[in-house]
């Protein structure tokens, strides 16, 4: 998996000067084509400016060259905070549905929490049974974003990765 930060120069180590780099997420897909070459290889490289126009989150990519896929995987693309208005949430959409949907269970859901639409119906006018659903859904949500664990009719399961 590749790990990146918008808003700061991109470089990647390819096989090839004919190398491309396609991002590809719902309803996002980023090109990069700029080699670099260096007494150590190619490189794939995207300038700052361009990567703070990229979104935010967890996305799949492809390297390709003449030869076909030269690589492919998962790439996160980090907030970059020192890009951010002072206004704007750094909490996940499910973690800011998942604050929402527990005021509105406690009767203290602000008018702009009530307004938030899952799908297409609004928190507001869920029932109490699709809200306590809702809730377990954000709580998988926002623990498969943290990596914590994946659930399934068993029960959950924790993974935990170890480096020998």
């Amino acid at each position: 998996m590749i790990k990146f930060t918008k808003g700061f120069n991109f470089r990647y180590r390819v096989k090839t000067n004919t190398s491309k780099l396609i991002i590809k997420g719902d309803y996002v897909k980023y090109t990069c084509e700029n080699i670099v070459s260096s007494e150590d290889g190619y490189y794939i490289s995207e300038p700052a400016d361009e990567t703070k126009k990229w979104e935010v989150g967890s996305f799949k990519y492809q390297i390709l060259n003449d030869d076909g896929v030269e690589d492919s995987g998962d790439i996160e693309i980090l907030p970059n905070y020192a890009l951010m208005d002072e206004g704007e949430s750094v909490r996940s959409h499910w973690e800011v549905v998942l604050e929402a949907v527990e005021n509105t269970l406690a009767g203290k859901a602000t008018q702009a929490q009530t307004n938030i639409s899952v799908g297409d119906k609004s928190i507001g006018y869920m029932s109490v049974t699709e809200l306590l659903e809702l809730r377990e859904f954000a709580k998988e949500k926002i623990a498969e974003e943290k990596g914590k664990f994946t659930s399934g009719k068993g029960g959950k399961i924790l993974h935990k990765w170890v480096m020998r």
